[in-house]
């Protein structure tokens, strides 16, 4: 800090000049209050007595005004007004009654009017004291008008001038500077002799104390210590402690030196061992970095308020399209749907324990599941186990490893279908090899009696029975081996919008007698799949015939057919109607085998569909909204299966 302009400009005085000066400020301070002291009680003392001089004169004033209060004539105050200013140095002289009217006054002009009158004591003033150096003073007095020996008729108000004091108090000052002078020179001669006596042994410490501070602790032989004059007083004491100091100061010097050798080998063994660990956690960061980004998982770590710190490549990857993991950016607002993701992190910091979620994405198409898992980080042992933290180790974040399970849980839900779809082949297949052989032979004998009955014979009518249903049980159980073990056609690559228009054809006469209207929004017009073509007409006329049937009790029956190409390689083909929907606990079982909700349906039809589509390597997914109507979507792959064969 820098110091101020007066201390650096005392700096240049030696010390002994610097004594000098202090003891001459001290006398003069000393004989100054003194001066003060003595000129404010003489000068006091002398403006009480002009004070009291001035109200003997308001006095006599009064004494002389007692038997011209009464009187009319106006003049009548003029010759006492000469006499007093011949007396004192007149301001105002002002004759008042007891009411406060002025009857007599220096000034003419303020005869008549309401004066202030002060009382029978005369005016109260405190002392002045030194304020009575300045000048001529103005001075106040009043006195009573006595009439007789206690009336009071009036009173006399006197103010004047005086330059007794000011004359008075430069004489005082004037003695006062010439007695200062005198004993400023005593003190500065004595205090000379006696800071000589002390400046010069420390002069001598002075230059050895250089001495040992340019040589390094050594005195040199040019610089000599004086023989302290008197070991009694504190000169020869610190003198005596100084040489001492010196001899104490070698030896340190020696050890010091030892120290710093010592300390300089330690600091060389200490930074070898320093570089050694910096470089092995720089290696270890370099290679936990490259596990971050090699890691196949979206890796998140956030602070304890839920704000992401760091993303490797794989969460960057996961969430492109739904949010950015930008650092200091809140976990809850990474992707449309993350707001549960917040509050789990808020509980496995609180409480230190692991937290497991999954999360569907909002807003996004098609939507997607997140599954999310949540360990603690805390300050004791890192990330924290499955159970609690450990005891007194805060937590100051956490780590968020993301999974995208969507294609996991459509894989699932194709494997539990084909896992059905096998048994009931199993079943099929038994079925269709027993069943078939006891039918057939039922159909063939129903067909020779039908053949050997006459027209006119009444049974005739139960054996067309007989051969009619016989022939639909057979219809049913071809479809029952269609299912267990579909033909294997050829695959071709196929226009696709060609195809469902050609399936809608085929239910052009179901369409126009339920009264539906047909929209068109098929959108790829020379886009092929690899495809049995057979087998893909089947499943569309399927899906129309089953919206045919959905929109019987509907208002407003419009079937919309629309197709488009997916980022990710497949060909999405929608058949919408606006039928009363599908609620959401029977949408599950909709493909499965023998689940129908007609009144004479196998509950084959979605099933054989859902197989054929899967034989292609694509999917049939189902949309419903009660009351608002169903989309059956149907995702086939621009490039057909291996081999050829659906």
């Amino acid at each position: 800090m820098k110091r101020p302009s007066w201390l650096r400009w005392l700096a240049r005085f030696s010390l002994r000049g610097r004594l000098l000066g202090m003891l001459f400020v001290i006398v003069s301070l000393i004989l100054g209050a003194q001066t003060l002291v003595s000129l404010s009680g003489e000068l006091s003392a002398l403006d009480r007595q002009v004070e009291m001089e001035g109200t003997i004169v308001a006095q006599g004033i009064a004494t002389a005004c007692a038997d011209l209060l009464d009187a009319v004539d106006p003049t009548r105050f003029d010759p006492l007004l000469v006499r007093v200013r011949r007396k004192v140095h007149l301001v105002s002289l002002a004759v008042l009654r007891n009411d406060g009217r002025i009857v007599g006054h220096s000034d003419p002009r303020r005869v008549g009017q309401q004066g202030r009158t002060a009382g029978a004591l005369g005016l109260v003033r405190p002392g002045r004291g030194l304020a009575a150096t300045g000048g001529p003073l103005e001075y106040r007095v009043s006195a009573p008008i006595l009439r007789g020996t206690e009336s009071v008729v009036g009173v006399v108000e006197l103010a004047f001038l005086s330059d007794e004091v000011p004359r008075r108090a430069v004489s005082v000052i004037s003695r006062a500077s010439i007695l200062g002078l005198f004993w400023l020179g005593v003190a500065a001669v004595a205090g000379i002799l006696y800071l000589r006596r002390i400046t010069r042994p420390l002069g001598d410490l002075t230059r050895a104390a250089q001495a040992l501070r340019t040589h390094g602790g050594e005195l040199p032989d040019t610089v000599t210590l004086a023989e302290p004059a008197s070991t009694r007083d504190e000169l020869g004491l610190l003198q005596g402690a100084f040489s001492d100091l010196v001899v104490a100061l070698r030896a340190e010097r020696q050890k010091n030196s030892a120290l710093v050798a010592e300390q300089q080998q330690m600091n060389a063994e200490l930074q070898v061992r320093v570089d050694r660990v910096t470089a092995d956690l720089r290696e270890a960061s370099t290679y936990l970095q490259s596990v971050i980004r090699c890691i196949g998982e979206g890796l998140l770590t956030c602070n304890s308020r839920g704000e992401v710190v760091q993303a490797n490549e794989a969460a960057h990857r996961l969430l492109e399209g739904l949010g950015t993991p930008s650092e200091g950016r809140s976990v809850g607002e990474l992707f449309p749907g993350a707001a549960p993701l917040a509050d789990a992190v808020r509980r496995a910091v609180e409480r230190g324990t692991a937290e497991s979620l999954e999360l569907v994405t909002d807003g996004a198409a098609p939507q997607r599941v997140l599954a999310c898992q949540v360990y603690p980080l805390t300050r004791g042992n890192g990330a924290a186990s499955e159970g609690a933290a450990s005891e007194g180790a805060a937590s100051r974040g956490a780590v968020l490893l993301l999974q995208d399970v969507t294609n996991r849980q459509e894989r699932e839900r194709r494997l539990r279908a084909q896992d059905r779809l096998a048994s009931l082949g199993t079943l099929a297949a038994g079925f269709a090899h027993e069943f078939g052989n006891y039918m057939h032979a039922i159909h063939g004998f129903a067909e020779l009696l039908l053949d050997a009955v006459p027209e006119e014979d009444v049974r005739r009518r139960d054996v067309a029975t007989i051969h009619h249903e016989s022939t639909r049980a057979i219809a049913l159980l071809e479809r029952f081996m269609q299912f267990a073990r579909p033909g294997h056609g050829e695959s071709l690559p196929t226009l696709i919008d060609p195809l469902v228009r050609e399936a809608v054809e085929l239910c052009s006469y179901r369409l126009r007698k339920a009264g539906i209207t047909t929209v068109d929004r098929l959108g790829l017009a020379s886009c092929e799949v690899a495809c049995d073509a057979r087998l893909l007409r089947q499943v569309f006329m399927n899906l129309v015939l089953n919206a045919v049937e959905a929109m019987q009790e509907s208002d407003d029956r419009r079937l919309t057919l629309a197709s488009r190409e997916l980022d990710d390689g497949l060909v999405e083909i929608s058949i919408t109607d606006t039928g009363s929907g599908i609620p959401p606990e029977l949408r599950e079982r909709i493909f499965d085998p023998f689940f129908t909700t007609k009144d004479l349906g196998t509950g084959l039809g979605l099933a054989i569909a859902h197989q054929i589509v899967a034989r292609h390597g694509g999917s049939l997914r189902v949309e419903s909204e009660l009351g608002v109507g169903t989309t059956f979507r149907t995702l086939l792959p621009r490039q057909g299966p291996e081999g050829g064969r659906p």
